[in-house]
């Protein structure tokens, strides 16, 4: 079965609950648990099956799941390599924790990707001679809004 389905079927029996997968010498959390990863832990998402992922090596395990007791998070652990064999599990906390810190991730990891995607592009047109009309019109909106609000009012234009 593949790895995703498995989360999903998991997902099922422990919709609030973060599910790590041990892969060889990595954990893997997939879906919305990857935007928590992000969010709590800096981890890069990316795209595993056609879904988002993050991935820590075993060597963080301990301080993972610690964090994870502290930010009252479930957590439920499984092992790929012995058919998705359950390891370990933490199950004694509030479902709400982890809806309330999946939508303040979703909300910052969603900007983060956007504000990512705005560079990438930028940085492919690094070397054109459209770039300075681009960056002139950027630094037009944001002098504007940061004279109407907070935004980045410490950015010298």
């Amino acid at each position: 079965m593949a790895t995703i389905n498995m989360v999903k079927t998991i997902k099922k029996v422990y919709p609030n609950s973060i599910v790590m997968v041990k892969i060889g010498n990595f954990y893997y959390v997939y879906d919305k648990d990857s935007f928590i990863f992000s969010y709590l832990f800096d981890y890069k998402i990316k795209d595993s099956e056609g879904y988002p992922s993050c991935a820590f090596p075993l060597t963080s395990f301990d301080k993972i799941t610690s964090i994870l007791k502290k930010t009252k998070l479930n957590y439920v652990v499984l092992n790929k390599a012995n058919d998705f064999e359950e390891i370990e599990k933490q199950l004694e906390n509030s479902e709400d924790t982890y809806i309330q810190i999946y939508k303040d991730a979703e909300k910052i990891m969603t900007r983060s990707m956007r504000i990512q995607n705005i560079y990438d592009i930028l940085m492919a047109e690094i070397e054109t001679d459209a770039i300075n009309d681009i960056l002139f019109k950027i630094e037009q909106i944001i002098k504007k809004e940061s004279e109407s609000n907070t935004i980045c009012s410490y950015i010298k234009i």
